[in-house]
């Protein structure tokens, strides 16, 4: 009978390895290496945008800063499952203080993006204000619940039972923060697209936003929905905590991406594309240029008339 226990406690220790230790440990390289890139991201922001508001540097340094928290955090849970007890099969089992305290800073970054982005598009357009609470309350909600999922986590010694007590939580956490990104995602995109103008440099630079838009945004969907299928299907495993690891380091990666896109779309020879202290996307979102662009070039006639005085001097 002894013989048989230990095995059946080796065997569930193994499956438990599998899906837990390996997912955990892939993703905490992923998070690494994105890590690293959100790391280049914000030196290159703070040499080539320095003009920027105060507030929106602090965003960026404050992401730096949660990020790598996070990230120490998470290399703290292979490093006390493999090395600090190595061979336990049944400390498999126990929840350890690193999970919890990486499951409560998850949310935050998800919040400030999510926030950003939708105080950018309520800026932009008026028609989008309820849509803008919608997805702000979205968001708030979403974190209110991670933070409730950290908690718990964290004052429950065992996973045994742990996951069923408190699926509805965990399952309406990731269900509503991946609406939140869909529902952010087409809002930007519906933004610029009626932000279209009869100046041809100002709809290119709109379509090569929309697309960065939309493709972001897929990638941000993507993982999320992997999250609430990994959890659902996998509840007893540790694979949805992979996607939630990494899905963190996403979210601050695609802030920075969209806050240094704007030196590459100006290299194109695109309209400047500026944020300014209220978030106006010029010439997107200012009434001023839009009021020049729907007037038509305004350079043109000046150059005709310079034109005829030169032609009345030759004769």
């Amino acid at each position: 009978m002894e013989l048989e226990a230990k095995y059946a406690l080796e065997s569930t220790s193994g499956a438990l390895r599998n899906y837990t230790l390996g997912a955990v440990l892939v993703s905490i390289v992923v998070s690494a290496s994105l890590f690293g890139i959100l790391t280049t991201q914000c030196h290159y922001y703070a040499l080539r945008f320095k003009q920027d508001p105060r507030w929106l540097k602090c965003i960026v340094a404050a992401l730096w800063i949660i990020d790598g928290t996070h990230q120490i955090i998470v290399s703290a849970i292979i490093i006390d499952y493999s090395v600090y007890h190595y061979g336990d099969f049944e400390y498999l089992l126990r929840g350890i203080w690193p999970i919890s305290f990486s499951i409560m800073l998850e949310p935050l970054p998800a919040l400030i993006v999510q926030l950003y982005f939708t105080y950018r598009f309520h800026h932009l357009s008026r028609k989008l204000r309820p849509v803008a609470a919608f997805t702000a309350i979205l968001s708030i909600v979403a974190f209110a619940m991670g933070e409730a999922c950290g908690i718990i986590t964290y004052a429950f010694p065992r996973y045994a039972g742990k996951a069923q007590s408190f699926t509805w939580l965990v399952a309406t956490w990731l269900v509503i923060d991946c609406i939140c990104v869909i529902v952010v995602t087409i809002a930007m995109a519906r933004t610029l697209y009626t932000s279209r103008t009869a100046f041809k440099p100002t709809n290119v630079l709109l379509v090569k936003l929309m697309l960065w838009t939309v493709n972001t945004g897929a990638l941000l969907t993507a993982f999320a929905v992997l999250e609430v299928l990994t959890f659902l299907l996998r509840k007893d495993s540790f694979i949805h905590l992979g996607a939630n690891i990494v899905i963190a380091k996403i979210y601050s990666n695609t802030l920075l991406a969209s806050l240094n896109q704007r030196g590459t779309l100006t290299k194109g020879g695109a309209d400047a594309l500026h944020l300014s202290d209220n978030l106006a996307v010029s010439p997107v979102g200012s009434r001023r240029n839009r009021a020049r662009e729907s007037s038509g070039p305004h350079p043109l006639p000046s150059l005709k008339k310079n034109r005829r005085v030169k032609n009345q001097e030759t004769r």
